[in-house]
């Protein structure tokens, strides 16, 4: 009986193994698809950027700015939430 017990907490623990690796990939896919909106944003904010008629009116200027500082900085905070996921979820392999 004290084996079928063993068996038993061994099956609960790569249950749990198993489902945190899960909730590990399904957080790096959500912040992997975050990154690319992000990216897509600050590209699309650098096109605005480069418009001639931009860059003579200082209220857009500043704004497309700001936001693009904004994006930059919550894209920085993912890349690093990213290779940290990356990081633990290799430790599954």
């Amino acid at each position: 009986e004290k084996k079928e017990s063993g068996n038993k907490q061994d099956w609960k623990k790569a249950k749990e193994i198993e489902r945190e690796r899960r909730k590990l990939t399904r957080r790096y896919d959500e912040v992997e698809a975050s990154i690319e909106e992000l990216e897509t944003a600050i590209a699309t904010i650098d096109e605005s950027l480069c418009d001639p008629s931009v860059g003579t009116d200082l209220a857009k200027l500043s704004e497309l700015t700001k936001e693009r500082d904004e994006k930059e900085e919550k894209l920085s905070s993912l890349m690093d939430e990213w290779e940290e996921l990356s990081e633990k979820l290799e430790a599954f392999d």
